[in-house]
């Protein structure tokens, strides 16, 4: 065998048991310290999450934001301080441990976890997930985290119908306001005008006729003549045509403007006749209510734009009211549904079930890390010793460190223990 391969089976000898002892101890030592860690099992319950129909009253394009606010604050709530030792204690999670409160909490969100998955539109799929050393209590504990996650959602969709029915409600109440207010109006002014409407026109008209004819009784007998008396009635036909005109037509319209020109030319000719009427006390009363009863008259077309736009806006009123009541009835019905399909809208799909055991990755990790760690560990230590050790084996040493060249080397000589020299 040539003494270069000689020389490297002999550093093999020398320094294996080394190696082999160093490996040896840091393996054990990385399987002990495996052992050592907590075998945590996780488990997961996994719940649908659809667009509730109370969100849709309000807003129907911010429903999915909604929807992810809400698995945000049904998310926070559970993981509470305050929650999180109180399922620690209900499912006797910690019962011996000196840890504090503040510790226990820690590790007990340390171990719940949470996720949120979208499917389609309207649909999430929320997983909640425990872990720890005995799988069927993670199973437990995910489920009882899954069912408050349910009366969560639940108090948060009583929250929201409370909400949108006092939007409604608010919505009556202002349209009832504005319909009571329309109402009053509109009654006031037909009590204040009640003589000077549209309605009352024929009566006015006939009662202006019977106090003329008493005026041109009491007038004498000029007034009774045949002539005056055409005149009287000429009179009164302008003026209810006048009056017709006025509500079909503007002032400056020729129709109008022609039977006031004649009404002009009729008055000239019976100013006398008039004055004769004041003359006497029941000539002034009868005047007087005369007076009064064209003042009226001429109201009415004023009287009834004013009353028709007063009516016009209790007519808009009283629509917007008979729209927000049924906007509130229906409302009341959707949520009288949503309340009794309690849990629907946040509804477990999958329970969560104690895990198989499998072999722990994690642990498999460490144990091979540590066993390359320590044969690399011993190798090195090898290559350490190999490298400051300076006693001269072969010639190419003696050449190398003292640059002296030997004239002659002996054979390697086996002794009795065959050790290599």
């Amino acid at each position: 065998m040539p003494p270069d391969q000689r020389y490297l089976l002999w550093k093999i000898r020398r320094y294996a048991p080394l190696v082999l002892t160093i490996s040896l101890a840091g393996s054990l030592s990385a399987s002990w310290f495996v052992a050592q860690w907590p075998e945590n099992q996780i488990a997961q319950a996994k719940l649908l999450s659809e667009v509730s129909e109370v969100g849709k009253l309000i807003e129907e394009k911010h429903a999915a934001t909604r929807q992810v606010e809400r698995l945000e604050i049904i998310r926070h709530k559970l993981s509470r301080p305050e929650n999180l030792l109180a399922t620690a204690q209900r499912f006797d999670l910690y019962p011996s441990s000196p840890q504090g409160a503040e510790e226990i909490a820690r590790r007990m969100l340390a171990a719940l976890s949470f996720s949120v998955t979208p499917r389609r539109d309207s649909l999430k799929i929320l997983s909640v997930s425990f872990q720890h050393s005995d799988g069927a209590k993670a199973a437990q504990i995910a489920n009882d985290f899954a069912q408050q996650a349910i009366r969560e959602n639940t108090a948060l969709r009583q929250h929201d119908l409370d909400r949108a029915l006092s939007f409604y409600r608010d919505d009556v109440a202002a349209k009832t306001a504005a319909l009571r207010e329309r109402n009053t109006h509109l009654g006031a002014f037909k009590t204040e005008n009640a003589n000077a409407l549209n309605a009352n026109l024929n009566q006015l008209l006939a009662r202006r006729a019977r106090l003329q004819e008493k005026l041109l009784e009491i007038a004498g007998p000029a007034f009774r003549k045949p002539v005056q008396a055409m005149k009287h009635r000429e009179v009164l036909r302008l003026e209810a045509e006048l009056v017709s005109a006025l509500g079909r037509y503007p002032e400056q319209h020729p129709e109008v403007q022609q039977r006031q020109d004649a009404l002009k030319v009729i008055a000239r000719q019976l100013e006398l006749a008039k004055e004769l009427k004041r003359d006497t006390t029941i000539g002034r009363d009868l005047h007087h209510e005369l007076q009064q009863v064209n003042s009226w008259i001429e109201k009415v077309p004023a009287n009834s734009v004013q009353l028709a736009w007063l009516q016009n806006e209790y007519d808009y009123a009283e629509r917007e009211h008979r729209v927000a009541t049924q906007r509130l009835s229906e409302a009341s019905i959707r949520a009288q549904a949503e309340l009794q399909q309690e849990g629907q809208r946040l509804s477990v799909i999958e329970f969560a079930r104690a895990p198989e055991l499998k072999p722990n990755q994690k642990k498999l990790a460490a144990l091979v890390l540590g066993i390359v760690a320590s044969i690399g560990l011993g190798l090195g230590v090898a290559a350490l010793l190999n490298r400051f050790d300076r006693r001269l084996r072969r010639p190419q040493d003696m050449i190398k460190r003292l640059g002296l060249t030997p004239f002659a080397t002996l054979s390697t000589l086996s002794l009795g223990q065959d050790r290599d020299r």
